[in-house]
């Protein structure tokens, strides 16, 4: 989860709000997807950028460590910066998905995986490859409601919830939960939302 073992709560604040403004700029230009869009890019293509730069230079080095280090993982010390992860699932949801779709796909990264860290780091005792049953719990009471709020349909909400929660516990091996959990959430909302429109 951290470095040290620890809970990192600046990463997981940092994915929470980095979703949550995502929200709130789709939110704001509903039904439109652009704003988004051009956040997205924009932050995916300065993440892509600063990677190549801590990789290829000794500043760019220096100065991601210096000043972005604490959120960092483990992994990212010999392998990409999962925030560009991050941002481009979530520009990909909004290419690809309807707009409270794609939201409720946010919801699903950007809160379902930090409570279920978080929860599981606390009160998790069974355990799936590292991550914790009652964390994948929380994860799903959470991000249905959430997506309840978001999606008028119980059944899509669900699913997207359930979805969400499931790829987050199994981890698939060799693909980053930043990517997996958005994408596999959004397109099974959207396979729901043919047998029950909202």
């Amino acid at each position: 989860m951290t470095r040290d073992g620890k809970i990192n709560f600046y990463r997981k604040l940092w994915h929470l709000f980095s979703g949550l403004f995502i929200i709130a700029v789709m939110l704001l230009s509903y039904p439109s997807k652009g704003a988004a869009l051009v956040v997205l890019a924009v932050f995916s293509a300065a993440l892509l950028v600063l990677d190549i730069l801590r990789f290829a230079t000794p500043a760019g080095n220096r100065f991601f460590w210096k000043h972005l280090g604490f959120l960092t993982s483990d992994k990212e010390k010999r392998g990409p910066n999962t925030s560009f992860y991050y941002a481009a699932s979530l520009l990909i949801c909004v290419l690809i998905y309807p707009p409270r779709i794609t939201m409720g796909a946010i919801v699903c990264l950007a809160v379902g995986d930090p409570a279920a860290g978080v929860s599981g780091a606390l009160i998790g005792k069974h355990r799936i490859r590292g991550k914790s049953i009652e964390g994948a719990v929380v994860n799903f009471i959470i991000c249905l409601g959430l997506i309840r709020f978001l999606i008028p349909s119980s059944t899509v909400a669900i699913a997207g919830a359930l979805a969400g929660a499931l790829i987050e516990l199994i981890s698939l091996p060799g693909l980053d939960d930043n990517l997996t959990v958005p994408l596999f959430a959004g397109l099974v909302m959207t396979l729901a939302a043919h047998f029950q429109p909202y």
